[in-house]
C-alpha cells in the first residue's frame, strides 16, 4: 500500500459507451468518435517519441521519503504545479489515514 494511491470512483452516465464506439455500433457519431480516439492515440505516440530523451525538471518539493518517490514524477509540467500539489496533498492525507486503519 506504500506504493499506490487509492482512487475513489463514482457512477456516471456517459453519453457514449466506449465498447460501442470501439466496435462501431452502426452509428455515424460513434464512427466520428472512434476517428478522434485514433487521432489522439497517434498524437500521444508522436509526443512520446519526440520527448523520449527529454530531461525531467528537478522540482523541489516539501515531501520526502516514499511520498516523494511516489509523487515527484507527476511534476513534469511546471505550468500546473499548484494544481498537482493541491491534489497530491489531499491524496497523501487520505493515503496516510488509510495506512493507519490497516
Amino acid at each position: 500500500m506504500e506504493r499506490v494511491f487509492i482512487l475513489s470512483c463514482s457512477t456516471g452516465n456517459p453519453s457514449y459507451d466506449i465498447t460501442e464506439v470501439i466496435n462501431l455500433a452502426d452509428d455515424e457519431r460513434q464512427t466520428e468518435l472512434l476517428g478522434e480516439l485514433i487521432d489522439l492515440r497517434k498524437l500521444l505516440l508522436i509526443f512520446k517519441l519526440l520527448n523520449l530523451n527529454s530531461p525531467i525538471p528537478d522540482i523541489k518539493l516539501n515531501i520526502k521519503n516514499r511520498d516523494k518517490q511516489l509523487c515527484k514524477p507527476l511534476f513534469q509540467d511546471s505550468k500546473c504545479v499548484n494544481e498537482i500539489a493541491a491534489s497530491l496533498s489531499k491524496m497523501l492525507v487520505e493515503k496516510r489515514q488509510g495506512n493507519q486503519i490497516h
